[in-house]
Formats: C-alpha cells, structure tokens, sequence
C-alpha cells in the first residue's frame, strides 16, 4: 500500500469537508413574486406540474396527490403556507422532497436557479431575532442584489403547532 495515496485521499475528503462548512448550495425558487432559497440537499428533484388529485378533509395548505412514476405523492403549496399571491398552474413546479414520511411535493411558482453562497454571508434567525415568526425561516442572504430568504423545507413539510406532518407521504 502507497502511504502517500492515503494522504491524498485523506487531503481530498479535508478539502470536501471544508467546503461544506465554508459554503453552503442553494436552490433558488420565486413565490409569489418573492425570491427564496433551499438547501439545495432537501430538493430531491424538480418536476414540471402533474395533474392534483383532490383529498378530503386535509389541510389548507395540502393541495392534493400526483403520480409520479407510480407512486402518489403528497403535493403542499407553499403560497398557502407563506400566504403569497398565487399566479397559474402553468408557471408552478413541483420540488419534490424525501422526507422521513417518504415523498412529498412543495409547490412553488417557478424553480430559479442553483447558487452557492459562502455560510458567513448568511444573515441567520439568530441574528435577525423578532424578525421571523416562523420556525422554518433559517436566514436571509443577498445574491446578486436580491434579498433572499432561506427556508428549510423539512420544517415547512411539519404543522408548526403541532410537529405532526402537515400532508401524507408517498404511496408506491
């Protein structure tokens, strides 16, 4: 064995490491005319709008199930939740989200772009105490002169009174 290649994968694993405690990727999505950001790891995909199948007597904010490729995913729109204006079913994306519960959609006008930011640009709840009433608001960060504001979409997926899950998971 080359003790040297153990160095230098070693050097290469350090290297990925600080990379993600230095910068964090983000996944820009507009809302309501809003500018918003999600770690780009919650995002499992993005899809183009598939047809919503209404479900009684669930929340608000839960807007129906899809099929995607067989399984029925639980769909939850974000406007309802952030209470944003709405605009037309053409122009929405789904992002679809793995969640412990199994898969579910947030649904969001249009997906923007993917950025990295530098984590100390981040201006975090903690700094900006009182400012948010929500718990699924992480930060604010300033990209290309836009004020952007990072959710955390595992959070918004959770009834916030309750910490149950606000829409059903997927269902092969």
């Amino acid at each position: 064995m080359n003790p040297g290649a153990a160095i230098e994968e070693m050097t290469e694993e350090e290297e990925e490491r600080l990379y993600h405690e230095q910068n964090l990727d983000l996944l820009l999505f507009d809302l309501g005319g809003e500018r918003y950001a999600a770690p780009l790891l919650q995002v499992k995909e993005i899809v183009e709008p598939k047809e919503l199948k209404d479900v009684p007597k669930t929340a608000d904010t839960f807007a129906g199930v899809f099929n995607l490729r067989g399984c029925v995913i639980g769909a939850f729109d974000l406007r309802q939740q952030f209470a944003t204006s709405t605009t037309s079913y053409a122009t929405k994306a789904y992002l679809v989200c793995e969640t412990d519960l199994g898969q579910m959609a947030l649904l969001v006008d249009k997906a923007v772009d993917v950025k990295t930011i530098l984590r100390t640009s981040l201006r975090s709840e903690n700094a900006l105490s009182g400012i948010f009433n929500h718990s699924f608001v992480t930060g604010v960060v300033n990209i290309e002169e836009t004020i952007v504001t990072i959710v955390d979409l595992e959070k918004v997926l959770l009834d916030q009174d309750t910490d149950a899950p606000a829409v059903p998971g997927s269902l092969p």
